[in-house]
């Protein structure tokens, strides 16, 4: 009998010990993968917010709000790029779990309905504005569900500290002959970077001018660029960071340029818990 007690005792402590083992080589696998690959951040891409029309680029207003709250409940935290250049600068630390959400084009639509959202739940978004569309609505005051925020609607959302703006080109967005930032057949360096500077800098301009900020990130219009050489010439123009429409996650560290970061595009027809159980959030 006490034979049988010792060896219940050395399988209990054999058991207890592999167990142990076990938990403790897992959790330091899990902080071997968080180094090697970074930290993990989500960036979404929103378009439009509106309650008629949903669809692949326009979201409800009331499935805006199911994101946040489920982003809120998961223990998410919104940053925007100025939190990367700080973070990279090593002036500042991202939250644990950070998620960006950008809204591509800026429609008067996301004023009207997800604006006041970010503001409900205290959280932040990241606006690319199209320079040409920002200067038509300041000019006719348009208010339909295409229109484009105008000066005053960017300056009293960055003024909020829950809204960044930044730079979705001038006018490439909309131009026939051209995709996106991309290089033209034949176009020579020179004459690529003079077309993609002067676009560029001219909505930066316009906007220091109305209102005293300076975009310090590029997205892409319809994830469309030449590699090499659209970075090169995005880079000597000062931007430090650029988002694509690539699909996919990023894992960042100081040391990253935040150059070309994926996105994941939120259409309006999958609910909120679904969606984000497929991106693993």
């Amino acid at each position: 009998m006490k034979k049988d007690t010792r060896i219940t005792k050395i399988l209990c402590i054999f058991f207890t010990a592999a167990v142990f083992l076990s938990v403790l080589f897992s959790v330091a696998g899990e902080r071997v993968y968080a180094v090697d690959n970074g930290v993990r951040l989500p960036v979404l891409m929103y378009h439009s917010t509106f309650y008629k029309d949903v669809g692949k680029y326009n979201i409800h207003p009331s499935m805006l709000e199911n994101d946040l709250k489920y982003l809120k409940r998961h223990g998410y935290t919104t940053i925007t790029v100025q939190d990367l250049i700080d973070y990279g600068a090593g002036n500042a630390e991202l939250p644990d779990k950070p998620v960006m959400l950008t809204f591509d084009d800026g429609y008067l639509t996301n004023y009207y309905y997800a604006y006041p959202l970010f503001k409900k739940y205290g959280m932040k978004l990241v606006m690319s504005v199209i320079g040409s569309c920002v200067d038509e609505n300041y000019k006719a005051g348009s208010k339909n569900k295409a229109a484009h925020v105008n000066y005053e609607q960017i300056k009293e959302m960055t003024d909020s500290g829950l809204v960044e703006i930044q730079n979705h080109t001038y006018n490439l967005h909309k131009s026939k002959k051209t995709k996106g930032l991309s290089k033209l057949p034949d176009e020579s360096y020179d004459a690529y970077k003079a077309r993609l500077s002067a676009d560029l800098m001219r909505l930066n301009d316009s906007l220091t001018e109305h209102i005293g900020i300076k975009c310090t990130a590029v997205a892409f219009p319809f994830g469309f660029y030449t590699k090499g050489d659209t970075l090169n010439v995005i880079k000597e123009l000062g931007f430090t960071a650029s988002f694509t429409c690539t699909y996919g996650i990023n894992y960042i560290n100081r040391q990253s340029d935040f150059h070309l970061l994926k996105r994941i595009n939120r259409s309006g027809n999958t609910p909120s818990e679904e969606f984000f159980k497929r991106q693993k959030m």
